[in-house]
């Protein structure tokens, strides 16, 4: 067990230990004061920890010890820095817009946030006045500390049972399995919504009996209707341990003792082969540094994918639409690198710009003679598309909201999200949108590539594009040489557009002498050369 006095200077711990050293002892703590708490950190823009995008606070003091504690360091009040209650509140409040508009809201986390009763208490009451959803994340051994009141700002619980089994939980956390069964079964009782967390640790909770047993409890609270039916998150999501390397709190059979101080190793990540545990660890230090980078993350996903897009093989290439999926890549290893507040918006006007001055022209053109044929083509198309994705969706039974956000990313219409979202008023249709965006950049890119392999269809060429240039004639033909005499010695598919005479630039005249042709060709090689005669 990770002791007083182990954590040495320079480790990831230090910066949160002994913040405040006149703090009460953990042990015996009821915590019913709610004019300040001792708290760890806050973290913005998580999305495993409720719905939508959450603000986790995460309060110091615990009254369990696991042996594969991810964060030891929140187990004693003193490591935790006292924050006022009313100045908590209003930090809270900076962050409700955003966290209301994204689907989110509040978690408290630890630590065990009941052995701080009266400060989370504040907090949630706080965050409900402000119209966010709240979540408790708890072991559950302090759930008879949360009556009802308590529990009535709290609309869900995460639960996390550390093992199925009384003797293994006893053994990994320090404490007995029974408290937090009962808090379950009262849970359970009032209908709140829980999700059921399981920690799966290689040598240490990963016994198929012990396993069974964790199941039966989450299938016994589904029977019941356990939070009106999700007993899992929605994604079936379980809390899995990652691949970097970290300090634990204690060796524990099965452990890598590589690192940490004595008593503390490396968790192994479900036994995989060093070399690719070698890799998540670089990719997790990846994912840490462009999360903290937006701005880095946003032009290593422009260079990066220009440059991917140019590679052509068998005659494909993606293009532009190459940054799509460096930024799909991106955004899979570190969700948090996603550029936020004014910078996305000025991205999704600039893009919209530019498609209209690159197609403005032929818009209005379209609007009389054979482009009245296009657009009927075009609007049959995209209420077609709209009919199959409402009939594919009531067939599998897929929310409505999903349905039309898979209408508009498979057309990549930003426009038809922004009125779906108001159409159905929650953020459903986002999901849908991010689901089919790439394959609704992919697909006509595969679709044009194949079909003209097979088809092969003859395009007419390409006109001739005219390329400008000056050319200066240090020797004219013969004294006195005409401007008309001058074009004659030119080579084939060079034409002068303007002649500068007199410091001054003159339309071309074949009589005129003295003068500076300005040239084009339709030959960027012709155009650039310097013509001596």
């Amino acid at each position: 067990m990770l002791e007083d006095g182990m954590v040495e200077v320079g480790c990831r711990y230090d910066l949160r230990t002994s913040k405040s050293p006149d703090a009460p002892p953990t042990e015996g703590y009821e915590g019913t004061g709610a004019t300040h708490g001792w708290v760890h950190s806050y973290e913005t823009g998580s999305t495993v920890d409720g719905p939508g995008v959450r603000l986790m606070l995460f309060m110091s003091g615990c009254f369990l010890r696991c042996q594969f504690c991810h964060n030891p360091d929140t187990w004693h009040l003193k490591d935790g820095t006292r924050i006022e209650l009313a100045h908590a509140a209003r930090r809270l409040g900076d962050f409700a817009p955003a966290l209301r508009a994204m689907g989110g809201g509040l978690t408290i986390s630890g630590g065990e946030p009941l052995v701080q009763l009266g400060f989370t208490r504040g907090v949630y009451a706080a965050a409900k006045e402000m119209g966010l959803h709240t979540a408790l994340d708890t072991s559950g051994f302090l759930g008879h500390r949360a009556d009802d009141d308590y529990l009535r700002n709290v609309d869900l619980v995460l639960l996390d049972i550390k093992s199925g089994d009384p003797d293994t939980y006893r053994r990994v956390t320090g404490v007995e399995l029974k408290p937090t069964l009962r808090f379950a079964e009262r849970l359970a009782t009032m209908g709140k919504a829980v999700w059921v967390r399981f920690v799966l640790v290689p040598g240490l909770t990963d016994d198929p009996e012990n396993i069974a047993k964790g199941g039966a409890l989450r299938r016994a609270d589904e029977e019941r209707g356990m939070g009106g039916g999700a007993a899992l998150p929605p994604d079936g999501r379980l809390q899995m341990e990652g691949a970097r390397a970290r300090l634990q709190a204690r060796r524990y059979p099965g452990s890598d003792g590589a690192a940490g101080p004595r008593g503390a190793g490396y968790l192994p990540c479900c036994r995989l082969p060093r070399a690719l545990g070698r890799v998540g660890i670089m990719l997790a230090a990846i994912s840490d540094l462009i999360g903290t980078q937006p701005i880095l993350a946003l032009f290593l996903a422009i260079g990066v994918g220009y440059a991917v897009g140019q590679v052509n093989i068998l005659g494909f290439s993606l293009g532009v639409g190459a940054v799509l999926f460096v930024g799909l890549f991106l955004g899979a290893i570190a969700p948090k690198a996603q550029v936020a507040g004014p910078i996305g918006l000025v991205g999704l006007i600039m893009f919209l710009y530019g498609i209209g001055i690159l197609y403005g022209r032929q818009f209005f053109e379209g609007l009389s003679g054979v482009g009245r044929v296009y657009n009927l083509l075009a609007f049959v198309a995209v209420v077609s598309g709209l009919v199959v994705a409402l009939g594919l969706g009531a067939i599998f039974d897929v929310k409505l909201g999903h349905t039309l956000g898979i209408f508009a990313g498979s057309m990549t219409s930003t426009a038809t999200l922004q009125a779906a979202l108001d159409t159905i008023g929650n953020r459903e249709p986002s999901i849908g949108y991010s689901v089919a965006y790439p394959f609704g950049v992919i697909g006509p890119i595969l679709c044009f590539y194949f079909l003209t392999r097979r088809v092969k269809p003859v395009f007419p060429p390409k006109p001739a594009r005219f390329h400008m240039g000056e050319v200066t004639i240090e020797r004219l033909p013969d004294a006195g040489a005409t401007l008309g005499a001058v074009m004659a010695t030119l080579p084939e598919g060079v034409q002068v557009a303007g002649v500068r005479q007199e410091h001054h630039n003159r339309l071309p005249d074949p009589e005129s002498s003295s003068c500076i042709p300005a040239m084009r060709s339709s030959s960027p090689r012709i155009a650039q050369r310097r013509w001596t005669r």
